[in-house]
Protein backbone atom coordinates (compact mmCIF):
# COMPACT_ATOMS: atom_id res chain seq x y z
CA UNK A 1 0.00 0.00 0.00
CA UNK A 2 1.24 3.29 -0.94
CA UNK A 3 0.93 6.74 0.88
CA UNK A 4 1.35 10.08 -0.24
CA UNK A 5 3.00 12.14 2.43
CA UNK A 6 3.38 16.10 2.28
CA UNK A 7 6.97 16.86 2.36
CA UNK A 8 6.68 19.88 5.09
CA UNK A 9 8.05 23.32 3.99
CA UNK A 10 12.06 24.52 4.08
CA UNK A 11 12.79 27.28 5.29
CA UNK A 12 15.99 29.09 4.58
CA UNK A 13 16.66 32.45 6.16
CA UNK A 14 19.59 34.90 6.21
CA UNK A 15 21.45 36.90 3.25
CA UNK A 16 21.41 34.56 0.50
CA UNK A 17 23.21 35.53 -2.82
CA UNK A 18 21.14 36.45 -5.97
CA UNK A 19 22.67 33.39 -8.03
CA UNK A 20 21.11 31.13 -5.41
CA UNK A 21 17.49 31.87 -5.69
CA UNK A 22 17.89 32.71 -9.06
CA UNK A 23 18.67 28.86 -9.00
CA UNK A 24 16.12 27.76 -7.36
CA UNK A 25 13.90 30.06 -8.90
CA UNK A 26 14.87 27.94 -12.25
CA UNK A 27 15.22 24.87 -10.52
CA UNK A 28 11.67 24.31 -8.47
CA UNK A 29 9.37 26.53 -9.94
CA UNK A 30 6.88 25.85 -7.41
CA UNK A 31 9.27 26.86 -4.34
CA UNK A 32 7.66 29.73 -2.71
CA UNK A 33 10.43 32.71 -2.52
CA UNK A 34 9.87 35.60 -0.38
CA UNK A 35 12.32 38.39 -0.27
CA UNK A 36 12.64 41.00 2.97
CA UNK A 37 12.87 44.22 1.53
CA UNK A 38 13.79 45.37 4.84
CA UNK A 39 17.35 46.80 4.60
CA UNK A 40 17.31 49.24 7.62
CA UNK A 41 20.19 48.68 9.40
CA UNK A 42 20.06 49.66 13.41
CA UNK A 43 23.10 51.19 15.22
CA UNK A 44 23.62 48.88 17.99
CA UNK A 45 24.98 51.17 20.02
CA UNK A 46 21.18 52.88 19.53
CA UNK A 47 18.96 49.86 20.55
CA UNK A 48 18.01 49.62 23.90
CA UNK A 49 19.15 46.27 24.44
CA UNK A 50 22.95 47.69 24.29
CA UNK A 51 21.66 50.62 26.43
CA UNK A 52 20.69 48.20 29.18
CA UNK A 53 23.74 45.93 29.19
CA UNK A 54 26.28 49.53 29.51
CA UNK A 55 24.10 50.41 32.52
CA UNK A 56 24.23 47.54 34.20
CA UNK A 57 28.24 47.14 33.36
CA UNK A 58 30.84 47.47 36.42
CA UNK A 59 34.22 46.79 36.58
CA UNK A 60 33.45 43.77 39.24
CA UNK A 61 31.30 42.17 36.12
CA UNK A 62 33.90 43.31 34.02
CA UNK A 63 36.53 41.52 36.13
CA UNK A 64 34.35 37.93 36.91
CA UNK A 65 33.29 38.26 32.86
CA UNK A 66 37.09 38.54 31.74
CA UNK A 67 38.21 35.56 34.51
CA UNK A 68 35.62 33.33 33.34
CA UNK A 69 36.31 34.05 29.78
CA UNK A 70 39.61 32.49 30.11
CA UNK A 71 38.90 29.95 32.79
CA UNK A 72 40.91 31.56 35.84
CA UNK A 73 39.64 30.76 39.18
CA UNK A 74 40.48 33.22 41.52
CA UNK A 75 43.42 32.00 43.32
CA UNK A 76 45.15 31.62 39.80
CA UNK A 77 44.51 35.18 38.74
CA UNK A 78 45.70 36.66 42.06
CA UNK A 79 49.20 34.79 41.67
CA UNK A 80 49.30 36.47 38.42
CA UNK A 81 48.74 39.36 39.46
CA UNK A 82 50.55 38.66 42.99
CA UNK A 83 47.92 39.44 45.12
CA UNK A 84 46.41 37.94 47.98
CA UNK A 85 43.28 35.66 46.51
CA UNK A 86 41.00 37.65 48.88
CA UNK A 87 42.21 40.96 47.31
CA UNK A 88 40.67 39.45 43.84
CA UNK A 89 37.67 38.39 45.97
CA UNK A 90 37.30 41.59 46.98
CA UNK A 91 37.72 43.21 44.11
CA UNK A 92 34.95 41.27 42.08
CA UNK A 93 32.39 42.09 45.13
CA UNK A 94 32.43 45.53 44.98
CA UNK A 95 34.16 45.19 49.00
CA UNK A 96 37.90 46.16 47.46
CA UNK A 97 37.97 49.22 44.55
CA UNK A 98 40.36 48.43 41.36
CA UNK A 99 43.16 51.39 41.69
CA UNK A 100 44.68 52.39 37.72
CA UNK A 101 47.61 50.34 38.72
CA UNK A 102 45.77 47.11 39.12
CA UNK A 103 43.44 47.94 36.04
CA UNK A 104 46.65 48.52 33.79
CA UNK A 105 47.98 44.55 35.30
CA UNK A 106 44.69 43.26 34.55
CA UNK A 107 44.33 44.87 30.77
CA UNK A 108 47.82 43.34 30.61
CA UNK A 109 46.36 39.84 31.52
CA UNK A 110 43.50 39.76 29.92
CA UNK A 111 45.25 41.45 26.51
CA UNK A 112 42.49 44.05 26.67
CA UNK A 113 41.60 48.21 27.76
CA UNK A 114 42.53 48.91 31.54
CA UNK A 115 39.80 51.36 31.31
CA UNK A 116 37.49 48.37 31.27
CA UNK A 117 38.32 47.84 34.74
CA UNK A 118 38.10 51.43 35.96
Amino acid sequence: MQVVVKTPPIKIEGDIPQDLLTFVKTRYPHAMVEEDDDEAYVEIAETEWYKNIVKDRTPQKTLRLFRYRDNLTQAALAKKLGIPAQHVSGMETGHRTISPRMARKLGEIFKTKYQNFL
